[in-house]
């Protein structure tokens, strides 16, 4: 509480004092605007690479003489990033590294310009040619499309994603296993993306996604990869051992591999889920990642600013026993057939939302989420808004 007040004596030194993400009474009275002038460590980090450099940036207490602008958090977020973010950057900044700010404000486009500029290969200034793999219900191509991107082709072997991304999205989903799909079907293009299905590749027993039964779904990536050979590739899957089973396999391409964890939260997406990116780029383009993620836009702790929380997500939407017109604002056709058997988990409304953990001692019994401050179940368009879907999704 001292260091939110600003009430630390002159002849504090106890800076270093932390707590379990490392985050330390500097980094805390670096963020409000109460550190030293006189204080020196800056930069120390907290688990998440946030210096206190960082934090005293985003409050604009940096001293005159501060020069380790290129200083970056795990996410790769320089200090001079969240500087211009905020508008303190010094005049002279611009004078020495313009490449960093550019790369945080137009990180996309500016990619795309340097691409362009290289003879042997060409792509279009302001949009990526797409093909997407196990599509779903389209919510990644959604993004993808409303970044100004074109989709091309999309493939999922689910008959009701299906049906919902050609409603939303448009009739160029192809509704088959992307095991039977013949390459001559699949058209060429800058990028492809593949959202791959829980449970695949990543079962810890052996390699089951690699060589087992639903094997052929990386293979089948790979596969195609190699045919289309596009200027980059992104991998999404939401289990820790994905890295380590598929690094391996992915030494037969030509491709620059690079690893991405990433938090939805840290995107303005009130959902606290983990995903794993891997990021591949054509060998000749070079080592430097042209297509990436931009720096994170919201924090646990505030930083950069706020999470998004339950309350942000659903509070907006009517009583669903109202009558209504908001779009399927009804729950879910598929409850469980014995809610006598499940466990009814309240979500909390000041944080994201965490899919809750199935209780495996009850044989079988499942894990439902309930509303903070009504005991009902979560409407489709709720878990929707979860997503950050549209309404009219």
């Amino acid at each position: 509480m001292a260091t939110q007040n600003g009430n630390l004596p002159d002849e504090f030194d106890l800076w270093e004092i932390d707590d379990r993400d490392r985050w330390s009474v500097a980094h805390e009275a670096a963020f409000r605007g109460h550190l030293p002038p006189s204080y020196s460590r800056w930069l120390n980090r907290d688990i998440h690479g946030v210096s206190v450099a960082h934090a005293a940036e985003h409050s604009g207490t940096l001293p005159p003489g501060f020069d380790l602008w290129d200083f970056a958090d795990r996410q790769g977020v320089t200090v001079a990033q969240v500087a211009a973010a905020n508008g303190h950057l010094p005049p002279e900044f611009c004078l020495r590294q313009p490449a960093s700010i550019d790369w945080a404000l137009t990180k996309f486009v500016s990619a795309a310009d340097q691409l362009s500029e290289r003879k042997e290969i060409h792509l279009p200034k302001m949009k990526l040619n797409i093909v997407s793999l196990f599509s779903g219900a389209g919510g990644l191509d959604l993004g993808l499309i409303q970044a100004g991107n074109r989709v091309l082709w999309a493939a999922d072997s689910d008959d009701d994603s299906s049906e919902t991304y050609w409603k939303n999205i448009g009739s160029l989903i192809v509704r088959e296993d992307i095991r039977n799909v013949s390459l001559a079907d699949i058209p060429e293009a800058d990028v492809i993306v593949a959202d791959f299905p829980d449970g695949d590749i990543l079962d810890r027993r052996e390699d089951v996604g690699v060589k087992g039964y639903r094997d052929c779904l990386f293979g089948s990536f790979i596969r195609i990869l190699k045919d289309v050979n596009p200027l980059f590739f992104v991998m999404a899957y939401r289990n820790k051992f994905f890295v380590k089973r598929i690094y391996g396999q992915l030494s037969n391409v030509e491709y620059s591999i690079t690893h991405r964890l990433v938090n939805a939260a840290d995107f303005g997406v009130p959902r606290n889920v983990r995903i794993d990116l891997i990021f591949g780029q054509r060998v000749e383009i070079g080592c430097e990642l042209l297509l990436d993620l931009q720096p994170a836009t919201h924090g646990s702790r505030g930083y950069p600013v706020p999470w998004q929380t339950m309350t942000h997500a659903v509070s907006r939407f009517p009583d669903p026993y109202l009558p209504n017109d908001v779009p399927n604002h009804e729950f879910p056709e598929h409850m469980p057939g014995n809610l006598i058997r499940s466990v009814h988990c309240r979500i909390h409304p000041d944080s994201p939302y965490s899919d809750p953990i199935s209780c495996r001692k009850n044989q079988g019994a499942i894990t439902v989420p309930i509303h903070f401050n009504v005991d009902m179940f979560l409407t489709v368009r709720e878990y929707a808004a979860i997503r950050t879907c549209p309404n009219d999704l």
